[in-house]
């Protein structure tokens, strides 16, 4: 029922509960440290939040929101959680939305596997998971248990699950869970937007909960019904290293384009890699890729940036990494039917002769088929694009000549949502 802010910072979140129910209690979510607080903000399509923004690997900001002491009764068995918010942000780390102090994180995006075996961020409740990989797109997201099973649901999508054990949540907890707060250090705070939670101290039928879904998602604009989607899959330039707030160029072709489904499939340092190369996309992707694949939408479009790491951290020439790239490309549409789009790649200083081997890999790709379904062309030497040919352009680029800020991922949004082809689109999103 609103919020305190402070020059866009939210130390208050305050509860709509004595407004339905006259018994005194004060729920509201609150974080006094004026470093931690969460954002304020409005969205590409209008809809009011609160912002917790992503950074890459130790510089992750810990903003957070505690929940009070105040809510009685609280059982993993006998409750039901919903949250309107964004999807996964990161692929490197778990990330838990709610958590109550002694559940391990009652609603999370959690990453199974230890790299290289990843496997897309999957939805979780305490201790069960699922097969649910949310996108990054706004959604409704449920977490419930009972003694008898525990239910997991991505909007219309439901998966159940084992009981939890039973255990009685006392002494808040987060939103947004602070790093250190459950054991064993993977997991991130929570970074993406949440529009509304709803907390209920009971475990909900089906019915109940296609008629709360149902509201939610009408009242937040929420698609359930998706007949495209795009997987963006690459290094730290797809993560978005270097951006602020949520600014990888999937998330603002997710702002752009919310009627397709939108995954951030980016590791920073991934190199393209071939036959027995560990630890690189070529190796992984049957695991981390090709799940995401959905053979009842319209469309898959695999939405590719590669090449960089392959050419600094192997020494490899342009040419050379081209022939990855094709290998690559065989690998995915053995699997599957994607419809793949590959990308030519930035300027970049990384080290002595690397940006001649991006353009000789550029060229490359302009003038060979490689078996891809489309290509497009932000990258170096572009002859319809010249945004990105500078590293020491500071208008598009990070200071370290190689990773962009929020307008160098918007140049890559440019070319990509060009690909999606949707007549109308938004002016993105950047930032509260």
């Amino acid at each position: 029922v609103g919020v305190t802010v402070t020059s866009g910072r939210i130390s208050q979140w305050n509860d709509q509960h004595q407004l339905l129910n006259n018994d005194g209690l004060t729920n509201n979510l609150t974080q006094a440290s004026a470093t931690s607080q969460p954002y304020d903000m409005t969205d590409a399509q209008g809809y009011r939040g609160v912002l917790f923004p992503w950074a890459f690997g130790s510089a992750h900001p810990n903003d957070y929101l505690n929940i009070p002491n105040t809510i009685p009764g609280l059982n993993t068995t006998n409750m039901t959680v919903y949250i309107v918010a964004t999807g996964p942000m990161d692929q490197e780390r778990s990330e838990t939305l709610i958590w109550f102090n002694g559940s391990p994180g009652w609603i999370r995006f959690f990453l199974a596997g230890t790299f290289p075996a990843y496997f897309p961020s999957s939805l979780s409740v305490g201790s069960q998971s699922s097969t649910l990989y949310p996108p990054l797109n706004r959604a409704v997201l449920v977490g419930s248990g009972n003694n008898v099973k525990t239910t997991l649901r991505w909007n219309n999508v439901t998966s159940t699950n084992a009981p939890q054990s039973a255990t009685t949540l006392v002494n808040g907890g987060t939103i947004a869970v602070n790093n250190g707060a459950i054991s064993g250090g993977t997991d991130y705070g929570y970074s993406g937007i949440i529009y509304r939670i709803l907390v209920y101290q009971a475990a909900h039928t089906a019915a109940q909960m296609d008629a709360q879904v149902s509201e939610l998602s009408a009242l937040y604009g929420v698609l359930t019904n998706y007949t495209k989607q795009a997987v963006c899959r690459g290094d730290s330039i797809t993560e978005g290293v270097d951006s602020t707030m949520l600014q990888s160029y999937p998330f603002q072709l997710c702002e752009r384009y919310p009627e397709i489904e939108w995954h951030d499939q980016g590791i920073g340092g991934l190199k393209i890699g071939t036959n027995g190369d560990a630890g690189t996309m070529y190796a992984i992707d049957g695991n981390f890729v090709d799940p995401l694949y959905d053979g009842t939408l319209q469309q898959n479009w695999l939405l590719y940036f590669g090449g960089v790491n392959d050419m600094n951290s192997d020494g490899l020439t342009g040419t050379a990494t081209y022939g990855r790239l094709t290998n690559y490309v065989a690998a995915r549409k053995a699997a599957h039917p994607w419809k793949f789009i590959a990308c030519t790649v930035q300027a970049t200083v990384q080290s002595s002769g690397h940006p001649e081997k991006n353009a000789q890999y550029n060229s490359c790709i302009r003038t060979n088929a490689g078996g891809w379904d489309g290509f497009v062309d932000p990258g170096l030497n572009s002859p319809i694009e010249t945004r990105l040919n500078d590293y020491t352009n500071t208008n598009y680029f990070y200071s370290d000549g190689l990773h962009l800020i929020n307008a160098g991922y918007a140049v890559f949004a440019d070319h990509f949502g060009q690909v999606v082809n949707v007549p109308h689109r938004t002016t993105g999103f950047f930032g509260p």
